[in-house]
């Protein structure tokens, strides 16, 4: 977080031209602005803030972002589960046992689902 906002402090300041940035830095300082359109008070907070308490902040942004993708990953294996049931009739021995809250015999360890992972013809064992 510190060198993103070394990086819009140099651009806003005058000091360094956007077109004098590497990609990195580019990136960086269009970060720091998408942050600054949906939390406008982020940089008054993070000036006024330690390394530290910086540091606090970005684990609870990222806790909420594994926590969001969590949730839509959880909603989203239960209607991929219905859609493939449906999509795919003509194969109701294989699609029956599919259970989108199961961790084993899933992805590549699932025939059919791995047909989906990798377009190819695999003869071999698992």
């Amino acid at each position: 977080m510190p060198k993103i906002v070394s990086v819009h402090h140099r651009v806003e300041s005058g000091h360094t031209q956007l077109a004098e940035l590497s990609d990195e830095q580019h990136r960086d300082y269009d970060s720091y602005l998408l942050i600054l359109d949906h939390f406008p008070d982020f940089a008054s907070e993070v000036a006024n803030k330690t390394k530290e308490e910086v540091e606090l902040i970005l684990l609870k942004m990222k806790s909420g972002q594994n926590a969001a993708c969590s949730t839509d990953t959880c909603s989203l294996k239960f209607k991929i589960t219905e859609m493939v049931r449906e999509l795919y009739p003509e194969e109701p021995t294989t699609t029956a046992n599919l259970q989108a809250s199961w961790k084993t015999n899933r992805g590549f360890r699932h025939d059919f689902w791995g047909g989906f992972c990798v377009h190819v013809v695999w003869t071999g064992k698992i």
